[in-house]
C-alpha cells in the first residue's frame, strides 16, 4: 500500500492535480449558475425576482452543504471516493435542467393566466427554483471542506496550502463564467453547453477516484489520527481567535461582498449597453478580485490580527468608489462602441476594475484571514488533528451572509437609499464593524491611534454617504433632463425625467427611454392601428406597459370589453401610475383594464385560446432577456393565445435592428404564423418603427377596416388613422428585402448574443434601419404602389434636417380623406409637417 505523500515525498504531483480539479469545481459551479439563471428566466420570466430566485437557492445550496460537510466530514474516511460520490450527485441532481421548460410551460398551461399571476404561480416558480438549482449547489457546497480534509491531514497543512484550494477554486469560477457566457452560449447553445459542464464533472470524477488510488487516506497506518497526534508539524505562530467571532466576521464578508456586487453591478450598468456581455464581463472581474486577494493573502497569514484595520480601510475605500466611478465614466465618455469586441471588454474591465476593483480586492482579504485564524482555533480543539473538514462551517456561514447580502442589497439598500448612497451603506458597516472590534472583543485595543482614525474614518464615511454621495447624478447630465423620482433595485434603476424634446419620460438604466410625453400620440398610434385591423377586438391583451399611453388607447375606442396589459417591472408601474397619469387615461386605476405584473412569455403560455388581439411593446433586441419575446418559442405560444381570428401584432424598432437582425425576426414569425403583414409607424426617418402583424390563421383582410374606423372615428385624431386610405398609406405588404436570418430560439438565444455585439461592436455595412440606411433597404423591397409612390418620397423629404414642411407636390399626394377632413388633429402627424 502506497504512503501518503508527506513533506519531502512526491507530494507535488498531487497537490498540483487537487488544485486543478478546484479550478474545474469553480468553473463547474459558475458555469452552472450562469446556465440556470439563463434558463430559469426563460421558465419563469423575465422578471426581477427570477435571478434572484437563482442566487438565492445558489447560496442556500452551497452553504447548507458546506454546513453538511463540515458535520458529517470527521466521519469520512475516504475523503477522494466520497467527493467522486458527491460529484455524480451533481450529475444526477442536476438533470432535470434539461426538462424544467417542457414540464413548466405544460403547467402554465393547464393552470391559466389567473393562477400563474396569483400566489400560486409565484409559489410554483419559488419551488421550481429550489428544486432545479438548490440540489447540485447543496452538493457543490461539499467540495472545499471535503477537499480541505482530503489534502491537509496535519495540524498546520491547513495553513500554509489551503488559501491555493480557496483562491484556485475561485478563479475556477472565472475560468466558468468565461467559457460559458461569453463562448459556450455562442457555439453549443444553452444544452450543449449544460452537457459540456456535465463532461467536466465526469472528468473530475475521474481524477478523484485516481486520488483515492494513488493517496488511500486514513488506510495507511502511518497516517492515522493518532501517528498525526502523535507526530505533529508545528502549526504556524498566529493568535487564536474565539471561533463565534471568527463565525460572525465570516458572514459578514459575504454579506457585504454580495451586497457590494449586486449595488456595483447596477452602478456599472449606468454606463454599460444593456447587454448579455457587459453583466459577465463585470462579473469575472468582481470573482477574479476575489480570488487574487485569496492567492495574495497567503504570505500575510498573520493578517488576520489586522482585520479592524482592513474593515476601516475597506470602508474608506468602498466610499470613494462611486466617485472614481463617476470620475472615470466622464473621463471615458462612457462606454460608446468599440472597434473590437477585445477592446470593448478591456475598456469595460478598465473601467470596472479602477472604481470598484480597490474596494473589492481588500474586501476579498477578510475571509482568506479568517479561514487561516480559523485552522488556527480548530487545531488547538481537542481530537482536531485532521478534522479540517470543520472549515466547512466557516465556508457555511459565509454562504448565508452572501444570500442575506444580495438580497438584503436588492430589495433594501438600493430602493430604500438610493444606488450611489446604498453602497455608502456597505462601507458604513465595515467601518463602523473595524471600529467596534478596537473596542471590544479579541482585537480589543487601548491605543489611542487606532481608535482616533476608526472613528474618524466612520464619520467621514457616513457624512460622504449622506451627503455627497446623493448628488452624484444616476442620469447622464450631458443630457440636460431633470431627474424627476428614482427608483433602483433588482429590475435595474428606474428614473422618471423631464427634459427638452422628450417633456416627461421613463429612463431605465440610463440607457434605454421607455416612453416620454413627446411621443405620446407615437405611441397612442401603437395601441390605435392594431385595434383598428382586427375585425372586432373584444379582449385584448398589451406585453408590456411602459408610460400607459399605448395601452391606453384600447380605453379610448369602444370595441375592447377587456383589457389585459402584463408589466414585469413594479418600478415602470408606479411611474406610470403617478406621472403618467393624465396622459395614459389614469390606466393603472382603470376598472376596465387587469394590469397583471407578469411576464408576457408565460403570460403567452397560459393563455391558450383567449385573446382576438394581442400587442407587443417595443421590445430592445440586445436586453438581457428581451429578445427571448422575439423567440420561436414566444411567437408560437401568442398564436396558441389568440381565439380563432385572431391577431399578434408586434412593433419593431427599427432604430435598434439591423436587416440582419430584422431577418431573424421576421424568419422566425414566419416558422409559426401562416401569413405576416407590415406596417409602417409614421414618417419619422429617424426613429422608424415597424408593425409586424400575424394572423392565427390566414384569413385577414382589409374589409373590414372601414366599419372599424367608421365606429371609433369620433374617438381617433391621429391624420393616419381616420380613414383607410390613411392606413393604407403605412401599408408596406408582405414581404421585405432581408437577407437569410437565422431562427431564433430559446436555445440558441441568436439574436440577444448578435445584437448585444453589434450594440458595442462597429460592424461595417451592419448599420440600424434608421436614415439613410431605411432609405435603400425599403427601396430594393417590394413595396405596395401607394406607398412607393406617397410614403417613400415623404420619408426621403423627412430624411433631410433642414425640410420641416412638406412641399405641394408632395402634399398632393395624400389622400383627399385626409386633406379634407376637419376633424384631423395634425400635431399627431409623423413626418415632416403638412398644416401650419
Amino acid at each position: 500500500m502506497k504512503d501518503v505523500p508527506t513533506k519531502g515525498s512526491p507530494a507535488f504531483p498531487f497537490f498540483l492535480l487537487l488544485l486543478l480539479l478546484a479550478i474545474l469545481g469553480g468553473l463547474t459551479a459558475l458555469g452552472h449558475q450562469v446556465l440556470w439563471t439563463r434558463r430559469m428566466v426563460d421558465i419563469l420570466g423575465g422578471t426581477a425576482e427570477s435571478a434572484s430566485r437563482v442566487i438565492a437557492c445558489f447560496f442556500l445550496g452551497l452553504a447548507l452543504g458546506a454546513t453538511a460537510a463540515a458535520v458529517w466530514g470527521p466521519k469520512i474516511r475516504r475523503p477522494w471516493r466520497t467527493l467522486a460520490l458527491i460529484e455524480g450527485l451533481i450529475i444526477l441532481t442536476s438533470l432535470p435542467f434539461l426538462f424544467l421548460t417542457g414540464f413548466l410551460d405544460a403547467l402554465w398551461q393547464t393552470w391559466g393566466l389567473a393562477a400563474l399571476s396569483s400566489w400560486q404561480g409565484s409559489v410554483l416558480k419559488t419551488l421550481a427554483s429550489f428544486l432545479a438549482v438548490f440540489p447540485p449547489a447543496f452538493f457543490m457546497g461539499w467540495f472545499l471542506p471535503i477537499a480541505a480534509k482530503g489534502f491537509f491531514p496535519r495540524p498546520g497543512d491547513f495553513q500554509k496550502k489551503g488559501l491555493w484550494l480557496y483562491g484556485l477554486n475561485t478563479l475556477g469560477g472565472v475560468l466558468g463564467l468565461i467559457i460559458i457566457s461569453l463562448w459556450g452560449l455562442q457555439n453549443w447553445g444553452v444544452t450543449g453547453s449544460f452537457m459540456v459542464l456535465l463532461g467536466l464533472h465526469a472528468l473530475i470524477i475521474g481524477g478523484l477516484l485516481w486520488l483515492d488510488r494513488s493517496i488511500p487516506f486514513f488506510e495507511n497506518p502511518n497516517t492515522s489520527p493518532e501517528n498525526l497526534r502523535q507526530a505533529p508539524e508545528a502549526p504556524l505562530a498566529t493568535p487564536t481567535f474565539p471561533l463565534g467571532w471568527l463565525l460572525g466576521l465570516s458572514f459578514f464578508s459575504g454579506f457585504a461582498i454580495l451586497s457590494f456586487e449586486v449595488i456595483s453591478l447596477e452602478i456599472l450598468m449606468l454606463v454599460a449597453p444593456l447587454s448579455f456581455h457587459a453583466p459577465a464581463a463585470i462579473l469575472i472581474g468582481v470573482i477574479f478580485l476575489l480570488g487574487l486577494a485569496a492567492l495574495l493573502a497567503i504570505p500575510l497569514r498573520n493578517g488576520a490580527q489586522h482585520i479592524p484595520l482592513l474593515l476601516v480601510l475597506t470602508g474608506l475605500v468602498t466610499v470613494l468608489s462611486p466617485f472614481l466611478f463617476y470620475f472615470l465614466a466622464q473621463a471615458l465618455n462612457g462606454l460608446p462602441p468599440q472597434d473590437s469586441f477585445t477592446a470593448f471588454w478591456i475598456r469595460l474591465l478598465l473601467l470596472s476594475l479602477l472604481s470598484f476593483g480597490p474596494a473589492l480586492l481588500l474586501a476579498g482579504f477578510l475571509f482568506p484571514f479568517l479561514s487561516i485564524a480559523w485552522s488556527k482555533a480548530i487545531e488547538s480543539l481537542p481530537h482536531a488533528p485532521g478534522q479540517t473538514s470543520r472549515w466547512g462551517w466557516l465556508l457555511a456561514v459565509n454562504g448565508f451572509g452572501g444570500f442575506a447580502g444580495a438580497e438584503i442589497g436588492y430589495r433594501v439598500f438600493m430602493p430604500s437609499f438610493g444606488l450611489y448612497p446604498a453602497l455608502g451603506l456597505v462601507a458604513g458597516f465595515y467601518g463602523v464593524l473595524g471600529l467596534t472590534l478596537w473596542f471590544t472583543g479579541p482585537w480589543q485595543t487601548k491605543r489611542n491611534l487606532p481608535i482616533a482614525f476608526g472613528g474618524t474614518t466612520v464619520l467621514l464615511i457616513l457624512w460622504v454617504t449622506f451627503t455627497l454621495l446623493p448628488q452624484i447624478p444616476t442620469v447622464n447630465p450631458h443630457l440636460g433632463w431633470q431627474t424627476l423620482w428614482e427608483r433602483s433595485g433588482p429590475e435595474g434603476t428606474v428614473t422618471v425625467v423631464e427634459g427638452p424634446g422628450i417633456g416627461r419620460g421613463i429612463l431605465v438604466s440610463n440607457q434605454y427611454l421607455l416612453g416620454s410625453v413627446g411621443a405620446r400620440w407615437e405611441q397612442e398610434r401603437q395601441g390605435h392601428l392594431p385595434l383598428l385591423l382586427h375585425p372586432n377586438p373584444e379582449k385584448v391583451a398589451f406585453l408590456g406597459i411602459a408610460t400607459g399611453m399605448t395601452p391606453s388607447a384600447a380605453t379610448q375606442q369602444s370595441a375592447p370589453r377587456e383589457i389585459v396589459a402584463l408589466e414585469i417591472s413594479r418600478s415602470v408601474l408606479t411611474a406610470a401610475g403617478t406621472f403618467f397619469a393624465e396622459e395614459n387615461d389614469h390606466l393603472i386605476t382603470n376598472p376596465q383594464v387587469r394590469i397583471l405584473r407578469e411576464d408576457a412569455r408565460l403570460g403567452m403560455i397560459a393563455a391558450e385560446d383567449e385573446f382576438d388581439l394581442i400587442i407587443g411593446d417595443l421590445f430592445l433586441p440586445w436586453g438581457p432577456g428581451e429578445a427571448r419575446l422575439y423567440s420561436y418559442e414566444h411567437f408560437a405560444a401568442t398564436r396558441r393565445a389568440l381565439r380563432p381570428g385572431g391577431l399578434f401584432a408586434q412593433w419593431l424598432p427599427l432604430h435598434q435592428l439591423s436587416a440582419e437582425h430584422l431577418a431573424s425576426i421576421v424568419h422566425t414569425a414566419n416558422e409559426v404564423f401562416p401569413e405576416v403583414q407590415f406596417f409602417l409607424g409614421g414618417f419619422d426617418s429617424r426613429n422608424p418603427l415597424l408593425l409586424l402583424l400575424a394572423g392565427e390563421d390566414d384569413s385577414f383582410s382589409f374589409d373590414p377596416i372601414a366599419q372599424r374606423i367608421e365606429s371609433e372615428r369620433p374617438f381617433i385624431k391621429d391624420p393616419f388613422l381616420r380613414s383607410p386610405a390613411g392606413i393604407n398609406l403605412l401599408f408596406l405588404g408582405h414581404e421585405l428585402a432581408l437577407p437569410q436570418g437565422r431562427i431564433n430560439t430559446l436555445e440558441n438565444l441568436h439574436l440577444e448574443r448578435q445584437a448585444s455585439r453589434d450594440r458595442i461592436v462597429y460592424r461595417p455595412g451592419n448599420d440600424y434601419l434608421t436614415g439613410e440606411t431605411l432609405l435603400e433597404w425599403l427601396k430594393a423591397s417590394p413595396l405596395p404602389e401607394n406607398f412607393r409612390r406617397v410614403g417613400l418620397p415623404i420619408l426621403e423629404y423627412h430624411h433631410h434636417p433642414d425640410q420641416r414642411r412638406l412641399p405641394s407636390p408632395l402634399r398632393n399626394r395624400l389622400p383627399a380623406e385626409m386633406l379634407d377632413d376637419p376633424e384631423i388633429d395634425w400635431s399627431r402627424w409623423t413626418g415632416p409637417a403638412v398644416r401650419p
